[in-house]
């Protein structure tokens, strides 16, 4: 996994860079990230709430997002996990 500074580094004009250095008091290399993943289908598809199950499926979604701290279900075809690597 690359770091999104690095990269974001070559795509920004200098003016963008400058108002992000502004915006994070010259130390926008270290701001907070987010990752986000978006995927057209899990499987098993499951309500939220069964992922979170302190076994198997929660560990296999923790080496994608991390630890977890919320699985909410959107709709009836949808859901979000939340977790912070």
């Amino acid at each position: 996994q690359l770091d999104s500074s690095k990269i974001m580094d070559d795509l920004l004009s200098g003016y963008q860079r400058s108002l992000m250095d502004m915006m994070f008091i010259g130390d926008s290399a270290n701001r907070n990230k987010v990752n986000v993943i978006v995927a057209d289908m899990i499987h098993p598809k499951l309500p939220a709430a069964h992922y979170l199950d302190r076994g198997f499926l929660e560990n296999e979604l923790k080496q994608v997002v991390g630890e977890i701290y919320a699985a909410e279900d959107v709709s009836d075809e949808n859901i979000v996990i939340i977790g912070k690597i």
